[in-house]
């Protein structure tokens, strides 16, 4: 990006509000350069598309194409289209050796079963 400032001219409400909402992990990885054309009302670079993919839908899907049928986010994953995984240690499930390690318990991310990872519902 070097030393340039990066000129935001007049941001779009409803576009600073999403880019707000994202995770920390993902706005940490755009640029200024990506935001301020996202918040300009330009057409978003590629890379910035390719950060946000997890969270774009799109809208030229069969469903959406359905007369009568509106898309709403998925109640159970909040459209983040996975269950995420756990992990949990315990005491109790201390293992035979005798290093003091707990033994753990781990469930992997899953595809919404409500959305079936689509991160929305049609209702």
């Amino acid at each position: 990006m070097g030393n340039d400032k990066v000129k935001i001219t007049k941001p779009d409400p409803e576009r600073m509000d999403l880019l707000r909402s994202l995770p920390v992990e993902i706005k940490e990885q755009i640029t200024g350069e990506e935001a301020a054309a996202f918040l300009n009302g330009e057409d978003p670079p590629k890379s910035l598309l390719e950060k946000l993919d997890a969270y774009l839908v799109n809208e030229t899907s069969e469903e959406e194409s359905k007369a009568g049928e509106e898309k709403k986010q998925c109640p159970t994953c909040m459209g983040q289209k996975i269950i995420p995984g756990t992990c949990e240690t315990s005491q109790e499930w201390q293992g035979a050796d005798d290093t003091g390690d707990l033994d753990s318990q781990y469930t992997p991310d899953e595809p919404c079963p409500t959305c079936d990872g689509k991160g929305y519902i049609v209702e």
